[in-house]
């Protein structure tokens, strides 16, 4: 059983930034050869997360949406020390997931037909790592 780890960095542009990065975890998988095992995508970060979606702007909007339904700015937050998209960020960080796993076939990512992994970002533009763990074969 092998276990690789490697981290990618990533530069979001604003809140509510979804940026694929299903490329660059091929890439990592494809460089340390794992014909079948799994590969989890961590955001080490409590303001971002990691979603399974399509690519589509549209879906982006209707996530976009209801969380800012389900996390008004205008509330009152307990973790407004640093402002209330800071407090909005990190509960929507909760409700969106830091992680996901993806079973490797083949070599290759077992992705639905349409699914892509995207990094979002959930409160303003900077420098993100993700970190990527292959175990496998």
């Amino acid at each position: 059983m092998k276990v690789v780890q490697k981290e990618i960095s990533i530069v979001t542009r604003k809140r509510f930034d979804f940026i694929k990065i299903t490329k660059q975890i091929e890439e990592v998988l494809d460089s340390v050869k794992i014909r079948k095992g799994i590969v989890t995508v961590n955001v080490p970060h409590t303001t971002a997360g990691v979603i399974l979606q399509e690519d589509d702007e549209t879906i982006f909007k209707d996530i976009i949406n209801m969380m800012e339904k389900i996390l008004p700015l205008k509330n009152k937050y307990h973790h407004s020390h640093e402002s209330n998209e800071n407090a909005v960020s990190h509960v929507a960080s909760t409700v969106i997931g830091t992680n996901v796993t993806l079973p490797v076939i083949d070599g290759k990512l077992k992705l639905g037909t349409w699914q892509d992994i995207f990094f979002v970002e959930l409160d303003k533009g900077r420098n993100r790592t993700v970190m990527i763990t292959i175990v496998g074969e």
